[in-house]
């Protein structure tokens, strides 16, 4: 069986890490981008089965990802700090399937990631 596929979107070395070694330990395939424009570059080249979206991003912000992606997405999981001021509401209006607020434990990620890929969530 091929592994799915995982593409986080995040500018922090230290949550890509964490979070690329517990979705690998887990049996994913796990892609990475450091900014919104390196997301939207990957997502021309790749078709992960779901996006890991954080909102404060440098050049492009999570939420211009968000606008961009097309309807037929890969569903959002958006790991964020900036959960304050709307930020999650106006995530979650735009399409995200869940929002996830940093610190996060790595076992709830993968709850949530497995919830939705099994059409769960």
């Amino acid at each position: 069986m091929t592994p799915k596929t995982v593409l986080v979107v995040d500018d922090e070395p230290d949550i890509v890490l964490t979070v690329r070694l517990a979705l690998e330990l887990e049996g994913y395939r796990v892609l990475t981008a450091g900014s919104g424009e390196d997301a939207l570059e990957r997502l021309e080249r790749e078709r992960p089965d779901i996006i890991l979206l954080d909102l404060r991003l440098p050049g492009i912000d999570g939420f211009a990802v968000l606008e961009r992606l097309a309807q037929n997405t890969p569903p959002v999981i958006v790991l964020s700090a900036h959960a304050s001021g709307g930020a999650m509401q106006r995530a979650l209006e735009m399409g995200c399937r869940e929002f996830i607020t940093k610190p996060f434990h790595p076992e709830q990620l993968v709850d949530k990631i497995e919830a939705i890929l099994q059409g769960r969530g």
